[in-house]
């Protein structure tokens, strides 16, 4: 990669800011709802990603290609996938399968999270002003466009 590249790439100290305040807010103080919803269902930040990645998955998969798909390490997502299935949230597709599915009570349960997330989300986004939302909006496109 050239110089050139890379310096397009680079974030300027200013978007780094933005960047750094968006998700101290909506990981730290401003995740106040998804915080108190995984606390109720007992789950940790893991267990909810796991769960939603085979939520919105089309296809059903194994651990493995969970953890791939994830670019988590595969032991972590065989802990958090077995607690899961420990607590019926999530099962085998059928009983010589290694595919994982979710459960109607995983669904239900991923459903809250998810809008407890949007909530917190929302909620953040509506006390910014005008300009903070210009500024996010311009974050979120160079981030969909690096992506």
């Amino acid at each position: 990669m050239t110089s050139t590249a890379t310096a397009d790439r680079s974030a300027s100290p200013q978007l780094e800011a933005d960047l750094s305040l968006l998700l101290d807010r909506v990981l730290g103080g401003g995740a106040q709802e998804l915080l108190r919803c995984l606390a109720v269902h007992e789950m940790t930040p893991l267990h909810a990603r796991v769960l939603r990645e085979l939520v919105c998955c089309p296809l059903p998969l194994t651990v493995d290609a969970l953890s791939r798909r994830m670019e988590l390490d595969t032991a972590d997502v065989v802990a958090a996938a077995a607690e899961l299935r420990r607590r019926r949230l999530i099962g085998r597709r059928d009983t010589t399968s290694a595919l994982l599915q979710v459960t109607p009570d995983g669904r239900r349960i991923d459903g809250e999270i998810d809008r407890a997330h949007r909530a917190d989300l929302r909620a953040y986004v509506g006390e910014l002003d005008r300009t903070g939302r210009r500024r996010l909006e311009a974050a979120l496109s160079l981030l969909h466009h690096a992506a």
